[in-house]
């Protein structure tokens, strides 16, 4: 077990942040969705607070980077995310506006 976990600890840390990123996600969104927050605020400050939570993680836990460049790395890593918030987004103005589909 100890040998398979050394040759998979990359992609296994990998998976386990990804999945506490999406609970990072969830817990901003609902919360801030609970205090009556409009969607598309709320959506956009889950997605910002996961992907922070996503480069700290990833830099620490998954990739051990030692690159003293945080912020320019931190800019790429953001960047690199952006298309998801537009997918987000634009999912939830057809599936909520559009076809008027019950947010939650």
């Amino acid at each position: 077990m100890k040998k398979l976990f050394k040759k998979y600890r990359e992609l296994i840390i990998y998976v386990i942040v990804g999945g506490l990123t999406t609970v990072v996600n969830y817990i901003i969104h609902f919360g801030l969705r609970a205090l009556n927050v409009n969607y598309y605020i709320a959506l956009t400050a889950a997605w910002f607070g996961a992907v922070l939570f996503a480069y700290v993680a990833n830099r620490i836990f998954v990739f051990e980077s030692k690159n003293p460049k945080i912020f320019k790395e931190l800019i790429a890593f953001v960047s690199s995310r952006l298309a998801t918030l537009l997918l987000d987004m634009g999912t939830m103005f057809l599936l909520s506006s559009v076809l008027q589909i019950n947010y939650n």
